[in-house]
């Protein structure tokens, strides 16, 4: 019996502070776009991406070619649930890599999106496939969630 509450004791202090860190979400303020066929881009501020519990929030540029076209679409920026969502957690030497892979959909477009971050104030990567062009990555900092005042 004393086992079994160690065992879960245990389990408890391994579970709550993923739990903490994962209700906390994830906001990437990106500085570089890179196209897949087109050259890499400075951008300026304001775009972003949030997610937080099941759903994603974005505002970002995209270039790329579109196979099939949407009309008046209002590309990536908008606010949806998410799909399908997995996270790998990587200790690295002096840092711990996670990737995040989820699938939203806006307007009849999917979108496969990866984040890989390695922790607040370091950089962050944003990976996003839609299922009717080309994918665009892009790079910044992962910053603290912003509060709604």
């Amino acid at each position: 019996m004393k086992r079994l509450f160690t065992m879960m004791m245990l389990l408890t202090m391994m579970v709550l502070p993923s739990m903490s860190q994962e209700n906390k979400g994830i906001y990437i303020e990106p500085n570089m776009m890179i196209p897949m066929k087109f050259p890499s881009k400075m951008l300026e501020g304001g775009y972003f991406l949030k997610l937080k519990n099941d759903t994603i929030d974005l505002y970002l540029p995209y270039m790329g070619e579109t196979y099939s076209p949407v009309f008046n679409s209002d590309g990536l920026n908008f606010k949806e649930p998410v799909k399908n969502v997995k996270v790998q957690v990587k200790n690295k030497k002096n840092s711990t890599r996670t990737t995040t892979n989820l699938e939203v959909e806006h307007q009849g477009i999917k979108y496969k999106i990866q984040l890989t971050t390695w922790g607040v104030n370091e950089n962050g990567q944003i990976d996003v496939n839609p299922n009717n062009g080309t994918s665009c990555s892009y790079s910044g900092q992962q910053m603290e969630f912003p509060v709604k005042k």
